[in-house]
């Protein structure tokens, strides 16, 4: 009733391959990274520039919080040196 033949298994796996090149077909698989980065035009990896530039920090001397170099800021200590 339900037997497997040689003609069936050989349908499927006719059935099956077709499926599978057409996914790679359709989604681009079958190409390579160089054939997608020169059809795409756009350079892959890295960013040339940081996003965030760092800042230089410097412990305080009373309380050890670090706060910037360049432009310090008071904390809420009363007897902290950057308070103008």
């Amino acid at each position: 009733m339900f037997g497997l033949s040689f003609a069936k298994i050989l349908v499927l796996a006719i059935v099956a391959a077709a499926v599978w090149l057409g996914f790679r077909y359709l989604t681009g698989l079958g190409q390579t990274a160089q054939q997608r980065q020169a059809t795409d035009g756009k350079p892959r990896g890295r960013r040339s520039t940081p996003a965030v530039e760092a800042e230089e920090m410097t412990a305080c001397k009373r309380c050890g919080t670090y706060v910037s170099t360049v432009k310090p800021s008071a904390c809420s200590r009363a007897d902290c040196p950057y308070r103008s």
